[in-house]
């Protein structure tokens, strides 16, 4: 844009310099030369919103296309692609989308073709009638052949300056229109503006976090995921969400932890809405395990110690963070242990079972020093040996922290201080085992069909 804007003060000082020559031979030649570029600048605007609708109308597309290509390079994916041999089907997709963005190209360009033919055809015309008009006004006034060449050249100039100038304005105006794309996006993601940040709380410990008339709903979702939930967590206490598929457990633990904000309702955090603090400073002191997992292509101790990069180099922490989450008998197999290379796909790397990656997931959840202890299915791959084990260290350490545990087995679910019951988006029931199980029906049968399956 800074230089666009230099370029176009550049085109204005020559422009200045043209029109104080031909003002002075017929001012009308200065109008029919801007007349000239109307007919082309005019086309190129309609252009560049032309080519601009055409890229947001296949962003979409473009992304799809790039995650088909991802999904299929993924190993985790390879197995069912190879079995279903599903590789074929995927790459037809792909096939038919750039079918389609090929055909759209061609018409638009095709399009856009026959009117910069027809646009520069009537500036052409416009042009040659005012090189005309200026040979005859000079020979009405007996001007020689080098005084017509030079008003001829001075109007060349002035259209060029003309064409260069609106040109630079247009680069500007194609710029912000990606800019305007761009900040849409921004306006998407919540985000606190440096100038608020400063006036926000950064020194605090969390010790409560409570949920008032707290309603939320995906921007592309048409009704809430969850609704008017009233809540107050506290440290010491291990709280355990429980629910059907897709009654907002993830959602809630996602609120928590500070990745989504409230569409309705407040969150406090110690009594104060969590809006007065830096976010950034709030999500510095939870540490969660979610579900979805990463898997870095990284050391074991990279993996572990990824939650807290201060700490990771300091061996003896991170084989306690191995050991809370017994995934240190497993890593003191292998010949380099905390330095094995992990993730297939990569030189010299070993490949770990789901269980394995996701009892490095806990650990890198431990290593944190954190106030909120927040784990989301957390042992949904894990044997119950490994399970019960984990369960029972959270219990250890539970008063240094506030637990949420996301969950849909009901192992350990007795020795929890309080089940939060979660149904289509609402908060069903709370309290302990015994007293959900008599007075929630919600809960009774899912701790009646777990206990059927185990």
């Amino acid at each position: 844009i800074l230089a666009t804007l230099i370029e176009l003060l550049k085109n204005i000082t020559t422009l200045i310099g043209v029109l104080a020559i031909l003002i002075t031979y017929n001012p009308f030649i200065i109008i029919i030369v801007g007349v000239s570029v109307i007919p082309s600048l005019t086309i190129n605007k309609k252009a560049m919103d032309k080519l601009f609708e055409v890229y947001e109308s296949r962003y979409e597309k473009l992304r799809y296309l790039n995650f088909l290509k991802d999904m299929i390079a993924r190993y985790e994916n390879f197995k069912e692609f190879k079995v279903y041999s599903s590789f074929k089907f995927i790459q037809t997709k792909n096939n038919g989308i750039y079918d389609q963005l090929i055909h759209q190209d061609r018409v638009v360009k095709k399009s856009l073709a026959k009117k910069s033919t027809l646009g520069d055809f009537l500036s052409s015309i416009i042009t040659y009638i005012f090189k005309i008009m200026i040979v005859i006004g000079g020979i009405n006034r007996s001007l020689t052949i080098g005084s017509i060449s030079m008003y001829i050249e001075s109007a060349d100039h002035l259209q060029n300056s003309f064409i260069n100038t609106i040109s630079s304005i247009l680069g500007l105006y194609e710029n912000c229109l990606y800019l305007n794309g761009y900040q849409r996006i921004l306006d998407q993601v919540n985000l606190q503006i440096p100038e608020q940040k400063e006036k926000l709380i950064t020194n605090f410990s969390i010790n409560t976090i409570e949920f008032k008339n707290v309603s939320y709903k995906y921007r592309t979702g048409d009704s809430f995921a969850l609704k008017d939930i009233n809540l107050k967590i506290e440290k010491g206490d291990i709280n355990t969400i429980v629910g059907f598929n897709g009654s907002g457990k993830t959602t809630l633990a996602k609120l928590i932890a500070g990745l989504y904000e409230p569409t309705l309702g407040e969150i406090h955090i110690n009594g104060i809405n969590i809006k007065k603090y830096d976010m950034d400073v709030y999500r510095s002191k939870i540490s969660v395990a979610f579900q979805d997992f990463v898997k870095l292509p990284m050391t074991i101790k990279d993996n572990i110690g990824i939650s807290d990069t201060t700490n990771i180099e300091n061996i003896a922490s991170i084989k306690k963070a191995a050991e809370f989450s017994s995934a240190n008998g497993f890593i003191e197999k292998f010949p380099k242990q905390y330095d094995e290379k992990i993730s297939i796909g990569w030189d010299d790397s070993k490949e770990l079972s789901t269980g394995q990656w996701q009892r490095l997931s806990i650990s890198r959840c431990y290593l944190r020093d954190a106030d909120v202890f927040l784990l989301d299915e957390p042992t949904s791959t894990l044997d119950l040996k490994t399970e019960y084990a984990i369960f029972n260290n959270i219990k250890k350490y539970k008063d240094e922290k506030i637990n949420v545990v996301v969950t849909h087995r009901f192992v350990n679910i007795r020795n929890m201080d309080c089940v939060i019951v979660l149904d289509d988006g609402i908060i069903s029931g709370m309290g302990s085992h015994s007293d959900l199980y008599e007075n929630n029906p919600v809960y009774t049968e899912l701790y009646d069909i777990h206990s059927e399956l185990t």
